[in-house]
């Protein structure tokens, strides 16, 4: 086994050129005024979201405390006079209160549900460029190569044909009569 050698940093010092340096940033980064605008309506809208489901459960709780103490204060109140209270507050109060509750929760939700889908839409469409772009430069090279195959191809049959031709002077010549018809 070989013993550990000790080293010397300090001994040397790499050149000015050698030498970089990080640069400094803020983290996380500061975010642009686009995001920052986008942060701030997010908050707002679980603020009101958070408040009207407070709403919500406050008016129901209130309303279960009056009509319990509307049937325990007034003893002569019957079962009927009851049942159309509840009917009553549960249609005056609760179905338009929830009705706004949801439409709001549901717009909040929707919202966000939208900025996913143009996001997905957006990444979908540059890799659809991508793609058309990879497309066009692997045709563009099928086509020079096409080309070259058909010149090549040409260049072939030229010289073929130049070889055969020489071949056809050459026996025309051997087995002529001497009559040059020119």
């Amino acid at each position: 086994m070989t013993e550990p050698q000790e080293l010397d940093l300090t001994a040397e010092q790499p050149a000015e050129e050698e030498l970089f340096t990080l640069q400094q940033r803020s983290y996380p980064p500061r975010p642009t005024p686009a995001e920052e605008t986008e942060r701030g309506r997010e908050r707002t809208r679980g603020r009101i979201a958070y408040l009207l489901i407070g709403t919500l459960v406050a008016i129901v709780v209130a309303t279960f405390s009056y009509i319990i103490w509307l049937s325990a204060d007034f003893g002569d109140l019957s079962t009927d006079d009851l049942i159309t209270v509840m009917q009553g507050v549960g249609t005056t109060l609760l179905a338009p209160l929830v009705g706004l509750i949801g439409a709001v929760i549901g717009f909040y939700f929707g919202g966000q549900t939208a900025v996913q889908a143009a996001s997905q839409a957006t990444e979908a469409a540059s890799i659809g460029a991508r793609t058309a772009r990879e497309a066009s430069r692997v045709g563009a090279l099928t086509s020079k190569e096409a080309s070259l195959a058909g010149a090549q191809t040409a260049t072939d049959a030229t010289q073929v044909g130049q070889q055969v031709g020489q071949q056809a002077g050459a026996q025309s010549s051997g087995s002529g009569t001497g009559d040059n018809p020119v």
